[in-house]
């Protein structure tokens, strides 16, 4: 898979190419009827994507490492500008460089961990908002190379966040990092502390009837402290999460942990948000800010020139992780994409290629935007007529701004509608963090 910076066939007349797109403005919603498939009909299986198969076939790393939650140590680092790794995110690598595929052996020799860092999001010292990483646990490597520095292939799942305290380098230019794992606060609920150990075993369950009565003697209303009860805040952030990111009740997590995660790493949100939400101990305050995020927008533009290129009713899941994922490149780029199925204001510039293809059965073409010519994603379709769906595009995260149109919402007659080009406020995302 190449982007538009890679490819020679950019330099090409737009003549030659395949230009396939709608009009600029067109938001209407494609339902499974107007794409031509049916729930039968949607052939391509999920997982294979999750599988990055286009890396080929590596050796297992077995075994599973659980860094222990306050604790202070050093590790490995590893930075890029294009990608947030989130817990819980398959992160696919392919590495050139000798002192980062030297510190990926040690990795392997000794505990199969690493810490990823978004460098657009790294903080000077003395800044009151820290450095937010993600550690990184090798789970399968390919080493086809004859020497030690060459076509090294990994790929890791995402595992526990960390707060960067210093870095060093060492003589052969890896950076090392002291570091400080950071927890997941899970509170009991807002009556936790005042309730008798007897109604402990009558609150296993989280009933109206129990919350009202605890309510009633507490001198607040009850809505106020369900506000900030972890179960229904994930209820409704899983119903949410559902409605927003047109996924199935199955595919979305129910642990409340999870389930945070899970909607930070799908959210099509700049890197600055997602830095908001990782430094976000709270489970029940990252959840409701996910919640406030997936009420604040419902159209995506080109992050370089406002051109509207969908809606939120567009997104879809060609991955089992959900609709948005990361992918390398053959020259080991990263890409975090959005699978849209329709698209407006995109361009195809080169002829279809199988070559690398992220999704195993497609055949992919760059896409850019219409106006701004700015590298946008790519357009998939499919090699053969069986495979459903026929064709989708995958959009780069960092291509695309969230907004939310001028139109109203349920609820919201009334509201003074955001000014042009205005995407998620701060103030949106932050008004129910207390």
């Amino acid at each position: 898979m190449a982007d538009s910076s890679d490819s020679e066939s950019s330099e090409r007349g737009y003549a030659d190419a395949l230009l396939e797109y709608d009009e600029p403005g067109d938001y209407e919603p494609a339902g499974p009827d107007q794409l031509g498939m049916t729930v039968e009909e949607a052939t391509f299986d999920p997982v294979l994507t999750t599988q990055h198969t286009y890396l080929g076939h590596g050796e297992e790393v077995s075994g599973r490492t659980v860094l222990e939650e306050g604790s202070t140590l050093e590790l490995p680092l590893l930075y890029d500008s294009a990608v947030m790794l989130i817990p819980g995110q398959t992160l696919p690598l392919t590495l050139f460089h000798p002192a980062a595929v030297a510190m990926v052996r040690r990795a392997i020799a000794h505990n199969k961990t690493f810490g990823f860092i978004n460098e657009n999001c790294v903080r000077p010292d003395g800044s009151s908002e820290p450095t937010i990483g993600t550690t990184a646990e090798i789970y399968e490597v390919r080493d086809e190379s004859q020497d030690a520095y060459t076509a090294f292939s990994i790929k890791a799942k995402g595992r526990q966040r960390f707060r960067l305290v210093s870095t060093r380098t060492t003589v052969d230019g890896t950076r090392v990092g002291t570091v400080h794992i950071l927890a997941d606060v899970l509170p009991a609920g807002p009556f936790a502390l005042s309730r008798p150990g007897s109604l402990w075993r009558q609150r296993l369950s989280a009933s109206p009837r129990h919350s009202g009565r605890e309510a009633a003697v507490a001198g607040w209303p009850a809505w106020l402290y369900q506000m900030y009860d972890v179960q229904r805040v994930a209820a409704r952030a899983h119903a949410d999460a559902r409605r927003c990111l047109l996924c199935s009740a199955e595919a979305v997590p129910t642990d409340p942990v999870k389930l945070s995660y899970w909607v930070a790493m799908n959210l099509p949100i700049d890197d600055t948000y997602r830095a908001m939400l990782m430094r976000l101990d709270s489970v029940v305050r990252r959840l409701r800010c996910e919640i406030s995020i997936m009420q604040s927008f419902n159209v995506m533009h080109c992050a370089e020139c406002d051109q509207p290129v969908a809606s939120s009713d567009e997104m879809f899941a060609m991955s089992a992780d959900g609709p948005q994922s990361i992918f390398v490149n053959p020259n080991g780029h990263l890409h975090e994409t959005l699978t849209l199925r329709r698209a407006t204001g995109l361009r195809c510039i080169t002829r279809p290629s199988a070559e690398f293809c992220w999704f195993p059965g497609y055949l992919w073409e760059i896409a850019q935007c219409v106006r701004c010519s700015q590298h946008m994603g790519w357009r998939f379709t499919a090699g053969s007529a069986e495979l459903r769906p026929h064709s989708f595009w995958a959009v780069c995260r960092r291509s695309l701004a969230a907004k939310r149109t001028a139109a109203l919402g349920p609820g919201r007659r009334g509201a003074r509608p955001p000014p042009a080009g205005a995407g998620p406020s701060r103030h949106a995302l932050s008004r129910l963090v207390l």
